[in-house]
């Protein structure tokens, strides 16, 4: 199977078996998540923050608990009631629109709107002109990506980061994907970005990605990716998304070594740094090991040996 970072997720989500090669000091194996509860957590820990999935952040907990009792949703159904895509079409672009994003837009200004009708089309311009920008809007609409000057595709998800003002100090918080505003107060305002994208052969389909993030509280993402592209957004990862990530790799004294690099290059180390995370949640000093302390087991515990006790003396009189 293609070990692409869309493909492994997208089948361990649909409680497929995920299987792999031995490779140097690595064993071979697979995995498959077999129950509903585990496909919740992995689909939470995919949409969390990847900052602090690594490192174990006990701020994800209640999030955590939210996903494995959610009792009504399973990944596994979704991933069954969705269309089959056909492999055999040939995608054109037709439309680009965006509102608020970075690059392409000003803070409070018009939309940003390309029409190119599904024609082989050549972009050119100065640096900063916002040929980067229009790329990395697209490939937000169909991946949740943006690419970042230096850094390579990054997932964007709202996530506010300080902004300092002309002598250094922070004078607030805003996401980088959108638009930045010029005035201080501004910045206290909600951020909205949304992205459609509209992909015609004969017949169109559209994806449409939208953000708002609040200035006190978290992002909340809305997405719609029509099933027929499910193709297109394999092209996307192998044919942009990997070829950006050429930068983490590194060359010489700096290079990673191949087993570091293809998880870099295929996406795969969010998977690991996934592994690193709940290996984190394990630590015994951590909210999760310690939630049936803190819940007082022990009192349900003594409560259910005491009851034990009764019915035994009832039993005998």
């Amino acid at each position: 199977m293609s070990a692409s970072f869309s493909e492994v997720t997208k089948r361990l989500l649909a409680g497929q078996s995920v299987a792999w090669q031995k490779f140097g000091d690595h064993k071979a194996g697979s995995i498959r998540l077999e129950k509903p509860e585990q496909r919740r957590l992995l689909e939470f820990l995919l949409n969390a923050d990847p900052d602090k999935i690594a490192s174990g952040d006990e701020s994800l907990f209640t999030g955590l608990v939210a996903a494995w009792e959610n009792n009504k949703h399973d990944p596994a159904n979704v991933a069954a009631a969705a269309p089959i895509s056909s492999g055999d079409k040939s995608w054109r672009l037709t439309r680009v629109e965006a509102s608020g994003f970075g690059g392409l837009t000003i803070f409070g200004g018009k939309s940003f709107d390309l029409y190119v009708g599904g024609h082989n089309w050549c972009l050119e311009g100065q640096n900063g002109s916002g040929k980067t920008s229009l790329v990395s809007a697209i490939l937000w609409a169909l991946t949740g990506y943006r690419i970042r000057e230096h850094e390579g595709p990054v997932l964007e998800q709202g996530l506010r980061e300080d902004v300092d003002g002309e002598d250094g100090k922070r004078i607030g918080t805003w996401p980088p994907l959108a638009a930045y505003p010029t005035k201080v107060a501004d910045l206290q305002k909600s951020a909205e970005v949304w992205v459609p994208f509209a992909s015609s052969d004969g017949s169109t389909v559209t994806a449409f990605r939208r953000i708002v993030s609040p200035a006190q509280g978290a992002p909340t993402l809305e997405e719609e990716i029509d099933p027929a592209i499910v193709d297109a957004l394999r092209l996307a990862e192998i044919g942009i998304l990997m070829p950006a990530r050429i930068t983490k790799v590194g060359f010489g004294k700096s290079s990673l070594t191949l087993y570091e690099a293809v998880k870099q290059l295929t996406g795969l180390d969010r998977l690991s740094d996934i592994a690193d995370g709940c290996a984190a949640f394990g630590a015994a000093n951590r909210k999760f090991m310690k939630y049936a302390k803190d819940n007082r087991i022990d009192l349900h515990e003594n409560r259910f040996y005491e009851n034990i006790e009764k019915a035994k003396q009832s039993s005998l009189s």
